[in-house]
């Protein structure tokens, strides 16, 4: 059986709402369109697993990207729970 993992770069989010990553850039996704496409991709019976990169919390402003984290974690959850 073929299954998908999916890794999620943090770095891929507009600086504004990752300020604990370490090679932010203006221009990149906001943290909803991140955490909606990380639903969405756990709601895809082939997607297994996923892991996040990216997150530097010496550097993160009041925990904003370790949040984000978190909520990416939550969110695939849900996506896999609502498959069943």
């Amino acid at each position: 059986m073929d299954v998908i993992y999916v890794s999620v770069d943090v770095d891929v989010l507009d600086q504004a709402y990752a300020p604990g990553c370490p090679a932010i850039g203006p221009g990149g996704m906001t943290s909803r369109e991140l955490i909606l496409g990380v639903k969405e991709a756990a709601s895809y019976e082939k997607v297994r697993a996923m892991d996040i990169v990216e997150i530097d919390p010496t550097v993160d402003f009041r925990d904003m990207t370790s949040r984000i984290g978190a909520h990416l974690v939550l969110r695939f959850l849900e996506g896999k729970a609502k498959r069943h």
